[in-house]
């Protein structure tokens, strides 16, 4: 399972968003959250291929790309939480 939290890296939620993250990888340094600008093209298959309308946005994906989990906007989730979807 990955975990990639996609937020705009110009908006006044950028400090939340960076520090959900470092928050999570200190917590778990085993299962880490990817950090991604939407801004780049990586970002942009991931948005157009799950419906991402609303940043920040965290989405937990299989390897092949299976869509698990996903929440959008301010509303992120407890790190137990991303820690038991990325954990299966």
């Amino acid at each position: 399972m990955k975990a990639i939290l996609i937020y705009d890296l110009n908006s006044d939620k950028t400090r939340i968003s960076e520090e959900y993250v470092e928050g999570f990888n200190r917590l778990h340094p085993d299962y880490l959250i990817n950090l991604q600008d939407k801004n780049n093209k990586e970002s942009d298959n991931l948005i157009t291929l799950y419906g991402i309308y609303m940043f920040p946005a965290l989405i937990i994906i299989r390897e092949d790309g299976q869509l698990i989990k996903f929440w959008q906007d301010e509303t992120l989730p407890l790190y137990d939480e991303v820690f038991a979807y990325i954990h299966q």
